[in-house]
């Protein structure tokens, strides 16, 4: 059985920096008020990092960032978004182990599951709908002059929504439909999440926020 070492000890194969800022529009932003809190975590108690105490002010400005990038996106041909989230996948898998080990440190999950379930499935995720990307297929209605209907179809993943505006899109599914922006939209959201969205950025920019908690 592989025993790790903690982040920042000597051995490890990970190592968090002491703070870190809200990833908003491709670069690390600090909070509009400047307040920080600490991050312990569940394994031992001890605070490891600091990280931002964001309020609506921070989210404005994710909001605007993805509202920013929403019509470039919009424009990428199907095939080419596909591409972005097998990229993703890849740079995900490639730093399997370390993303596990900071997924562990960061909520106290076993690292067997870590390394076994939760990224492996995060992996398969992405692959999935970069096929489903392929196969989408939809209706669409308007309802009045600034309102649509729809309705997408993706094999086994189905959604409808009527509405103006999708400000908040988890990832995962956001790239699927043409039209949906990267955008996270939490006040607070899990340390190792910009972890997996810093790599793909390493390939292309998808504009939004990643925020830790």
């Amino acid at each position: 059985m592989t025993v790790y070492a903690n982040p920042g000890t000597p051995d490890a194969i990970f190592t968090y920096k002491e703070q870190y800022e809200n990833f908003i529009g491709g670069k690390w932003t600090p909070p509009v008020d400047g307040q920080y809190m600490d991050n312990s975590t569940p394994v031992t108690g001890e605070v490891f990092c600091r990280v931002p105490r964001s309020n609506e002010k921070d989210i404005e400005l994710a909001l605007d960032a993805a509202h920013k990038a929403k019509d470039s996106w919009a424009s990428v041909p199907a095939a080419e978004r596909a591409l972005i989230l097998h990229r993703i996948a890849d740079r995900i898998e490639e730093n399997l182990e370390k993303i596990a080990v900071a997924e562990t440190w960061e909520n106290g999950k076993a690292v067997r599951e870590t390394l076994a379930a939760d990224i492996p499935l995060a992996v398969d995720h992405f692959r999935y709908f970069a096929g489903a990307i392929r196969a989408q297929e939809g209706r669409l209605s308007q309802i009045d002059q600034d309102t649509v209907a729809y309705l997408w179809l993706l094999h086994s993943y189905r959604g409808c929504r009527i509405g103006r505006s999708r400000d908040c899109q988890r990832i995962g599914h956001i790239a699927a439909p043409p039209r949906d922006m990267l955008s996270i939209c939490n006040s607070v959201t899990d340390l190792r999440f910009p972890m997996k969205g810093i790599l793909a950025l390493r390939d292309r920019k998808l504009w939004g926020v990643f925020q830790p908690r």
